[in-house]
Parts: structure tokens; C-alpha cells; sequence
């Protein structure tokens, strides 16, 4: 098949995003469910019978992906003063998407820090939510350190994309509507996309919740993401799937 993807299974750096889940309370999990129901779609939840398997279509959310729930959710529990100073984010695409349009709801500036081989598409959709977005020599990582930067010296309000509890709450909601529309995957095998690993820490605080040992959060990257770089030499029980 034409992309291949990296399998690794609840070892390593998984195994640390399940048990760092634990720090997300439980009531922030109820609360992002409830506060992202007026401006989020509860995406399609299909079962492919021939393969046994669940899919989740993020594909159809506000902005084309799963991003939107944590931007917004940790936008929503922002003091107005923090709003006022303005939304910072770095991003290649979807989560500066979401950002924007927590903006555009919040009535806040937004600027968007975005690596210089960022898909063109994707910047004009945080353009046209009506962010600012700011070019940066180099990839992601040196996107972040400068939206960091110039959070921190102007004082904006910083919304990561992976590394707030908030916006892991936010993520988690995804987790939470499949639960609420086929609870029988409450015993399956949960596949995972992951790269900062917002998603995945907020699925695991989902399912941690249901106490029940049998639920095994996995995660999986196509071989030739970032994120793939920086685990090639870490011990994780890894699999190719075709």
C-alpha cells in the first residue's frame, strides 16, 4: 500500500501518556463533553464489518480534524482578560485552525506561528477564520520556540496544540462520543493517530475512567512523520502495518 504506518504498541512513550492521563480529573473530562456540545459536530461513528472496526470520522468536524476540541475547549474556560490579550499558537495546519476560529467565536486576536513548508491550503483557512499568520524559517519545533517567545514578551494567552490538560480534556471528547454511541467498543483494541500526543493522553483519560483492563489505547504514525524521528531509538515494540 502507498503509506505505510508505524505501530507501536502500550510501550514506552505510550505507556507514559496512559499513566500521565491520570492528571486530568475526571470532572474536566464531563465539562469539555458539555461545554464544546453547541460548537462542535459529534462526528460519524461506522462499523466496517469485514474488518471488524470502528471509525471515527474527524474528517467531518468544523474544521477538517480533531484539533478543534481542545483549542476551543481550553478557549472557552479562559478569563476574559486572558482572552483579551490575545490567542498564540504554533501550528502547520489544523490545530491553528482551531485557534482561529476559537478566536473568531471569543472575539480574540489570533496569531499563528506556522513552519515555512506549511501546507498553503491550510494557512489560508486560518487566514480566512481571520488569524495572522506568521512564516518561520524552518519546521515546526522552530515555530514553537518562536510563538513561545512572543507569547511570553507580549503577554498573549498560549494555546499548545498537546501540552495543556485543558486541551487534552478538549481532545478526550472524542473518546467520550464513541463510548456514548456504541459502548461496546468500551472492550476493544483503541488505534490511536498520535504526534504530540494530545489526543492520545486524552482517549487514555477516557478509558482510564472505565476501569476496566481490558481497554488498550495503541497509537500509530505514518514512517515518515517528525514525530517518527525522534523514537527510532527509544526501546518501543514497534510494528510496520501495509
Amino acid at each position: 500500500m502507498g503509506r505505510r504506518w508505524h505501530h507501536y504498541q502500550l510501550s514506552a512513550i505510550s505507556r507514559r501518556y496512559f499513566w500521565e492521563a491520570r492528571v486530568i480529573p475526571a470532572k474536566w473530562l464531563a465539562e469539555a463533553d458539555t461545554r464544546l456540545d453547541a460548537h462542535i459536530r459529534r462526528t460519524p461513528l461506522t462499523y466496517d464489518a469485514a474488518r471488524d472496526l470502528y471509525i471515527k470520522w474527524e474528517n467531518h468536524q468544523v474544521t477538517g480534524s480533531f484539533k478543534v476540541r481542545g483549542a476551543l475547549n481550553k478557549a472557552l474556560t479562559l478569563l476574559p482578560w486572558e482572552r483579551e490579550m490575545g490567542f498564540v499558537a504554533a501550528s502547520a495546519g489544523n490545530h491553528g485552525q482551531g485557534v482561529a476560529l476559537a478566536g473568531k467565536l471569543l472575539n480574540a486576536p489570533v496569531i499563528v506561528f506556522a513552519p515555512q513548508d506549511a501546507p498553503l491550503v491550510k494557512l489560508d483557512a486560518i487566514r480566512e477564520l481571520g488569524a495572522e499568520v506568521r512564516l518561520i524559517r524552518g519546521g515546526y519545533h522552530e515555530a514553537e520556540k518562536a510563538g513561545l517567545t512572543f507569547a511570553k514578551e507580549n503577554q498573549s494567552t498560549w494555546i499548545s496544540p498537546y501540552n495543556d490538560g485543558q486541551v487534552i480534556a478538549g481532545q478526550s471528547t472524542l473518546a467520550t462520543e464513541v463510548l456514548r454511541a456504541e459502548p461496546k467498543t468500551a472492550a476493544a483494541t483503541w488505534l490511536v493517530p498520535v504526534s504530540g500526543g494530545g489526543l492520545l493522553a486524552g482517549i487514555s483519560s477516557v478509558l482510564r475512567e472505565q476501569a476496566n483492563p481490558a481497554l488498550r489505547p495503541r497509537s500509530a504514525q505514518a514512517l515518515g512523520g517528525r514525530g517518527r524521528k525522534k523514537i527510532d531509538h527509544d526501546p518501543l515494540d514497534q510494528k510496520e502495518c501495509g
